[in-house]
């Protein structure tokens, strides 16, 4: 596991996170606001970033993605379990919103069980997931390269940065 706090990790993607929001000229994290050249520094200055990258290098390729996506949906409901290296994607329509808060509920419930120490005999125990907007699976992963499905293309973006 990669070196620092957990404070030190947020941190980490919290910078990275402003990063990306000056190249799409959206707003930065409060708290991490800043010019490239700035951010850069303070991503080189924290203990974490060379040990977190090896790990993200490592991953590369080692999750398992399992895409229940169709076309036409546009709500990603994104589960991921660290420990089995696997994703699971369940897609909706934007009209099955109300379904998609339910599953995602269930989903961080549960999640929060079972890091309690309440283990299940499901097959796979998601420890992480997020419900996004995505207008197609291409722009999914454009949006959340840092969320195991793109891992090759956010190191490369965060080795530019510390260039």
């Amino acid at each position: 596991m990669a070196e620092g706090t957990d404070e030190e990790r947020l941190t980490f993607f919290r910078i990275v996170s402003s990063l990306f929001a000056l190249e799409e000229h959206s707003p930065q994290i409060p708290g991490y606001e800043g010019d490239r050249s700035t951010l850069a520094s303070r991503l080189r200055d924290l203990a974490c970033t060379d040990s977190l990258l090896d790990d993200l290098r490592a991953a590369i390729d080692s999750i398992f993605v399992v895409d229940g996506s169709r076309s036409g949906e546009e709500l990603f409901l994104m589960k991921l379990s660290r420990e089995d290296q696997y994703l699971d994607i369940e897609s909706f329509s934007v009209e099955r919103l109300d379904e998609a808060l339910r599953r995602y509920d269930a989903v961080e419930r549960h999640a929060e069980r079972t890091s309690v120490g309440d283990d299940s005999a499901e097959d796979f125990v998601y420890d992480n997931a997020v419900l996004v907007f995505a207008s197609d699976q291409v722009k999914l992963s454009v949006a959340y390269p840092n969320y195991s499905t793109n891992v090759r293309f956010f190191l490369d973006k965060v080795t530019a940065y510390l260039k």
